[in-house]
């Protein structure tokens, strides 16, 4: 598909979804357009599947509903992408960049994620069922741990016991345990507060249990004692 012809059928499809009466509703099902320029393209709902848009640049483009079922999109460019319920299932997203992008609600069943960057991407709801995910286990799967928390004027160290859940997520390499005892402080006193609960207190020497707990990888601010896997990420937080 030349430059031209993906130009006059955006153009149309464009009018199509403004409701005018000239547009056309693009079909770019199984389509050649690698490398293509579609930054800020509006193509909710378009048919995709199977094309290839290996490397393509699709910045802030609107794929809500598109159906991109076994589209190549290695290495495409999809920093802040709408997603939302799009169909991805079978997708090769290897190496993508989907930073920031909204995958909520969207089916990436068996889709290959393998070093992609999901960083601060929304995946809420998003069916990951089979799906191969870019390396983001950052906490030890077993055993006790030593890990670090910020808290308002200190970072924490927090032992974690080896019984503790642990979650990492998809989005970042801020992770979550479901208790911790506070062992040290690079701050002064003895009893500091959470960041974003006031009535959540770390206390040095005492254990320290939320009252719920979100072991799903899709989620990065929820349910559970947030922490580092290294002090200076904690202090940089």
């Amino acid at each position: 598909m030349t430059k031209e012809e993906l130009s006059r059928s955006l153009a149309s499809h464009a009018l199509w979804l403004a409701g005018a009466p000239r547009g056309v509703q693009a079909n770019l099902l199984g389509r050649d357009i690698r490398g293509a320029n579609l930054r800020y393209a509006n193509l909710a709902g378009e048919n995709l599947a199977g094309a290839n848009l290996i490397g393509a640049d699709l910045f802030l483009a609107n794929l809500f509903y598109a159906n991109l079922a076994g589209a190549n999109m290695r290495g495409a460019e999809l920093r802040r992408v709408n997603l939302q319920e799009a169909n991805l299932a079978g997708a090769d997203l290897r190496d993508a960049n989907l930073e920031c992008a909204s995958l909520a609600g969207a089916n990436l069943h068996e889709a290959n994620l393998t070093g992609a960057n999901l960083a601060g991407a929304n995946l809420i709801g998003a069916n990951l069922h089979g799906a191969t995910l870019p390396d983001y286990l950052v906490l030890p799967s077993t055993g006790s741990f030593v890990a670090y928390k910020r808290v308002e004027g200190a970072v924490l160290t927090l032992y974690v016991p080896y019984d503790a859940m642990r979650t990492s997520c998809l989005q970042s390499r801020k992770c979550r345990v479901s208790k911790a005892k506070v062992i040290a402080s690079t701050g002064k006193g003895e009893e500091w507060r959470s960041m974003y609960d006031a009535d959540f207190v770390y206390r040095l020497g005492e254990w320290v249990e939320p009252d719920d707990y979100d072991d799903d990888i899709r989620h990065e601010c929820t349910y559970g004692i947030h922490v580092f896997a290294t002090l200076a990420e904690a202090e940089d937080y």
